[in-house]
């Protein structure tokens, strides 16, 4: 019984701790030949160099999802979360993704080399590569000219998985919550709210799929809707004692 009290309280540690405003991201079309490299943008010839180069698998190379500036996301977070180029990285025969950052002393346009990226060929059965996992909605297109360049960001509502549990918090834990901290809780489940469902948000929580926010143990960084069909795909940061940032990336596919 003690290990079962313990997963509630940290399942309920975690929909209390990780709960923040979410985001809205708004994009504009631009053609790649016009796009600045080193701006935030979904799929588009992302920034690379002779030391960073487009990643590959051994056989192929990796598929570019989205590339944004920390220190843009720093200032929305009013916290350092970094101040490099943050780059996705998608292995469509692994349905897997990289995280990459490129520190921001490195992000020199003197430094640019040409977009020489070929499409991956095969995905994870092996077949001919379609776009699975990424959403029905990308651009699979990084040389076209519909490339999403993230324009401007809308503040949505603070959010939190707890939104919608009322007063259960698990069969056990409920008999040990009482008073006014059953009414808090209570009180703080109704003024957040469940994950925003648009496109791509940066911050807020996101949506409980297979995982949720006591599994990840890190804030959300942003979420992207229907990954494989419907599910979604987050970056997640931790800002460690050091001071530096831990990215991970999780993604649920159905």
């Amino acid at each position: 019984m003690e290990s079962k009290v313990k997963d509630e309280f940290t399942f309920l540690r975690g929909m209390l701790t990780y709960a923040a405003q979410t985001f809205t991201v708004k994009c504009m079309k631009k053609s790649a030949d016009k796009v600045d490299r080193t701006s935030n943008m979904l799929t588009g010839p992302l920034f690379t160099s002779q030391e960073y180069p487009i990643p590959n698998d051994g056989n192929q190379m990796l598929f570019p999802v989205l590339q944004v500036d920390l220190r843009e996301l720093s200032s929305l977070a009013k916290k350092n979360i970094g101040d490099g180029l943050l780059q996705l990285w998608c292995d469509t025969r692994r349905m897997d993704c990289i995280i990459r950052v490129i520190p921001r002393e490195k992000v020199l346009l003197e430094n640019i080399k040409p977009f020489a990226f070929e499409v991956p060929k095969l995905d994870f059965q092996g077949n001919k590569f379609e776009g699975f996992p990424l959403p029905f909605w990308f651009n699979l297109d990084p040389f076209g000219d519909s490339i999403d360049v993230i324009d401007y960001c809308i503040p949505g509502p603070f959010e939190s998985q707890l939104a919608g549990y009322e007063s259960d918090y698990g069969r056990y834990i409920n008999q040990l919550i009482f008073g006014d901290f059953k009414k808090d809780l209570l009180k703080f489940s109704k003024i957040s709210e469940t994950k925003t469902f648009e496109n791509i948000t940066f911050f807020g929580v996101h949506p409980v799929i297979q995982y949720n926010c006591s599994d990840t143990n890190a804030f959300c960084l942003l979420s992207i809707a229907d990954w494989g069909s419907s599910g979604s795909a987050e970056i997640f940061y931790k800002l460690n004692p050091d001071g530096e940032t831990e990215f991970t990336f999780f993604s649920s596919v159905r």
